[in-house]
């Protein structure tokens, strides 16, 4: 994929999603999993985008692209994200992996923000969506 393509893939999914949120939560101070004491080097980036237009396997490799560059440009030794147009599939992925930041739709962001405690990082407004949107 060209640069040009990524990065308005990039500009499409900044406007397609509504909260970057830090995913952390008192609930996630419990003893992690098994899986999750193996992730635990891991920084996991969920994005949920309810009701998306695609699917989970055709988002993927971007959101990967977009993960590797996160991780390149922050220092993280390792990264991984993943993608869910289902809210309850996101859920069972946060309870498994405590995903330390997290791109999510506004309804999604605002179900689970007081469940799981999560913070607003960031926030753009942009007119491409026929309205603002917040990151």
């Amino acid at each position: 994929m060209s640069q040009r393509r990524f990065r308005r893939f990039i500009a499409r999914a900044t406007v397609c999603v509504c909260a970057l949120v830090a995913a952390a939560s008192v609930q996630f101070l419990e003893p992690p999993s098994v899986s999750a004491q193996t992730d635990a080097a891991v920084v996991w980036i969920v994005v949920v985008k309810e009701h998306g237009v695609g699917n989970p396997t055709l988002v993927q490799p971007y959101l990967d692209r977009f993960v590797a560059i996160a991780a390149e440009h922050n220092g993280w030794a390792d990264a991984k994200g993943q993608y869910y147009n289902d809210r309850s599939a996101a859920e069972a992925f946060v309870q498994t992996h405590h995903p330390h930041y997290g791109i999510f739709s506004l309804p999604v962001f605002l179900a689970l923000r007081e469940k799981y405690n999560l913070n607003v990082l960031a926030e753009v407004t942009v007119s491409l969506t026929g309205g603002g949107s917040t990151i």
